[in-house]
């Protein structure tokens, strides 16, 4: 037991080094939108359209690889996607026009949902016992936003030393030399089949996947993750370009994302630890409004005191909703199906996110500014926080089903 405890919080760990690295090479794109818009002349809707054709293919992908994880091991999942993302880093680095661009950003869309999130999800959810689970997440979900520190520092240092094709030809380096190691020698998909056994005390409870689409629950979660992913997606492409408008340099806009995502990753933690003891949903409420509320800082950001408010706030509330909303559907919907309804969240969050860079885009291009996109995230936010709050466990037969997930951190099939 010792042996096994000690195993799944190292195995948390790979998983947090490998979403530092291989997401934070998709939470980047601000830093290169810039000197790609200038380099092929490009509209800024145009730019926006390739961290849209990124996450349409990781929205695609993801409940896909749902689906896929209930045959075939999460490590080997992993190491298929961190090998795409070498080839999409290469491939990026030797583009000279749109088509071939775009192309290596669907190549990282599809590495990312095979490598980061979905699988990362089930691992926790097969390794890990309800109480402890939201713990989990929050480490999971921190790497996105120690990520975003991390890999924005370093593109931009790689940028200004070698520009933005010797930045993705770098980026090459940390997968090879840390991410596919630690998939080979550390991450498993599940515990040794006794230790299930002994845990599960026989079948995982939760909904079937029908029944779970025949619930107001899931519908209401898919609802938070969609608010999620727009709030979030519109920033990663349009914030560092927003800075530079205002009158600051490229490299202190870069260090203003640097700051929040260092919030983002205590606060990922922080919020972890809060929701296995007041609740998921509540932690996830918290999230939206103090998100909605760094939109309104971010609009008045000349203020130097509006941009640590923004920081902070959004800071806290970028990461934490990523395993907030993943523990709120198994605490709600359960294990059985929690492969697929992870993918699906997924899903339903990028389609929002891969959207929200092109309209947020468009809105500059049409309005010259950015208030009408920062104020449209500040509403869905708001939204999210309200859907979340409505979430209840479904009640016929699933109250039982859930009642035997104490204890349970078997493997979700």
């Amino acid at each position: 037991m010792a042996d096994t405890d000690r195993r799944r919080w190292i195995i948390v760990a790979g998983l947090f080094v490998a979403i530092v690295i291989l997401f934070g090479g998709f939470l980047n794109f601000g830093v290169f939108f810039e000197p790609l818009r200038i380099s092929f002349s490009w509209s800024h809707a145009q730019t926006s359209s390739l961290l849209t054709a990124l996450v349409l293919s990781l929205t695609i992908a993801s409940p896909l690889v749902g689906l896929l994880l209930e045959r075939v091991e999460a490590q080997t999942s992993m190491l298929i996607g961190a090998l795409l993302a070498i080839a999409s880093y290469l491939i990026a680095s030797q583009a000279h026009s749109y088509g071939v661009m775009l192309a290596a950003f669907i190549i990282m869309g599809v590495a990312l949902a095979m490598s980061t999130l979905v699988p990362a999800q089930v691992i926790i959810a097969n390794w890990f016992e309800e109480h402890l689970r939201g713990t989990a997440f929050g480490i999971a979900a921190a790497g996105t936003a120690f990520g975003g520190f991390v890999m924005v520092l370093l593109a931009d240092g790689a940028l200004r030393s070698f520009g933005w094709r010797g930045a993705y030809l770098a980026s090459v380096v940390p997968v090879v030399l840390i991410v596919i190691p630690v998939i080979l020698l550390i991450i498993r998909s599940r515990p040794p089949q006794g230790a299930v056994e002994a845990a599960s005390g026989g079948e995982l409870p939760g909904l079937e996947i029908g029944e779970g689409f025949r619930s107001a629950a899931f519908w209401l979660i898919m609802a938070a993750y969609a608010c999620y992913g727009f709030a979030v997606g519109l920033p990663v492409a349009h914030v560092i370009p927003f800075f530079i408008k205002i009158g600051l340099t490229p490299h202190e806009a870069a260090m203003l994302i640097v700051w929040y995502e260092a919030v983002g990753t205590g606060a990922s933690l922080l919020m972890g630890l809060f929701s296995d003891r007041l609740g998921g949903k509540f932690v996830l409420s918290l999230c939206f409004v103090m998100m909605a509320v760094s939109f309104w800082a971010l609009m008045g950001a000349s203020s130097p005191a509006l941009r640590i408010l923004f920081v902070i706030l959004f800071g806290f509330s970028v990461a934490s909703p990523t395993g907030l909303l993943a523990l709120l559907l198994a605490q709600t919907l359960g294990l059985k199906s929690f492969s697929f309804f992870s993918g699906a969240g997924q899903f339903v969050l990028f389609f929002g996110l891969s959207f929200a860079p092109f309209i947020g885009g468009w809105l500059v291009d049409v309005t010259h500014g950015y208030r009408d996109a920062f104020g449209l995230c500040a509403l869905l936010a708001l939204i999210g926080a309200a859907v979340s709050l409505a979430v209840a466990a479904p009640k016929a037969g699933a109250v039982a089903l859930l009642a035997g997930a104490e204890g349970a951190g078997a493997s979700a099939r």
